[in-house]
């Protein structure tokens, strides 16, 4: 982790620095360590190929048969379960699909900004209930306008953000007090 542009202020240094300390301590013990590297798509059965899942944790590493990935976060923005859970089912689930040797994924996410930290540990004997729960949450966001609950947090990685109504309505709730620009949602 490092400052690439140069224009970090001592906080956002420091906040650097505390993420890098807890990354060296998380990875004691483990072996080939990989920093953003892609994983997935992984297919869905019933689910069109440009939904198809795919994440890229901060680092992964594994011991063994034991996956260890981690995540930081950097904002000021609260986190709890409900938000960061679907990350970490993803990523277990998304690093037992291409992994068949890993039995165990343990995910940790790193709110630095509060100095939290989400854990989740998952077991291969779970992935046909990852697999499900990651199907009804990518179904539940394909379904009609009238029922779409768009979000910043929630559309900013979506695959399909370019095509969906969702991502108007954010624009246009951004730009509600710029009334002379207009957003027309995509045809769809």
């Amino acid at each position: 982790i490092v400052d690439k542009t140069g224009r970090l202020d001592d906080f956002e240094l420091s906040m650097l620095e505390r993420a890098r300390e807890w990354r060296d301590v998380v990875l004691a013990g483990y072996e080939d360590v990989h920093y953003e590297k892609q994983l997935g798509p992984v297919s869905i059965q019933g689910i069109d190929a440009q939904f198809w899942p795919f994440a890229i944790p901060d680092f992964r590493a594994h011991k063994k048969n034991i996956s260890l990935i981690g995540d930081y976060k950097f904002g000021p923005n609260e986190l709890d379960e409900g938000l960061v859970g679907p990350q970490m089912f993803l990523e277990a689930w998304l690093d037992m699909e291409s992994s068949p040797e890993i039995d165990t994924v343990s995910v940790k996410v790193f709110h630095v900004y509060s100095d939290t930290l989400f854990e989740e540990t998952l077991t291969r004997a779970q992935l046909p209930a990852l697999r499900e729960k990651i199907k009804v949450i990518i179904l539940s966001t394909l379904v009609c306008e009238d029922t779409l609950v768009p979000s910043m947090t929630g559309c900013a990685r979506c695959a399909g953000m370019v095509r969906c109504p969702a991502t108007a309505i954010i624009v246009q709730q951004a730009l509600r007090p710029l009334p002379h620009l207009k957003v027309q949602p995509p045809e769809t």
